[in-house]
């Protein structure tokens, strides 16, 4: 999920600047490195931690376009439940089982609704 995360905001990134690639450390080099899309313009480059969503970069102007356009790109990008912190329930159940669960509840809601109608017809 990370890495097609990832290899849509650097497409989101190439469209709007020209150039995005990603930079993943190498296992032999140290871990202190974190993975990154670096983008170019010119002479200027941003790096934006993939983890994090930060950009840096030493051009103030680069750096605050490469921000506004990763933050659209973030917002585009996640789902609802990534953004509000929910648990995702699609990527632990089958569809199947998530159609099962939603027709048995149904049916017993019915269930329930007509025992409800039985008990009051008895009572009148």
């Amino acid at each position: 999920m990370q890495q097609i995360r990832c290899e849509h905001i650097a497409a989101f990134l190439e469209s709007h600047f020209g150039s995005a690639e990603i930079d993943l450390p190498d296992d032999t080099k140290d871990r202190l490195d974190d993975p990154a899309i670096i983008v170019h313009v010119d002479q200027s480059s941003a790096r934006v931690n993939i983890n994090t969503l930060a950009v840096s970069c030493k051009n103030e102007a680069l750096r605050s376009r490469v921000q506004s356009v990763v933050q659209m790109a973030a917002t585009t990008i996640n789902s609802l439940t990534e953004m509000y912190g929910l648990k995702d329930i699609h990527a632990t159940r089958p569809l199947q089982t998530q159609i099962n669960d939603a027709r048995f509840k149904e049916e017993d809601e019915d269930l329930l609704k007509e025992e409800e109608d039985d008990e009051v017809k008895m009572e009148s």
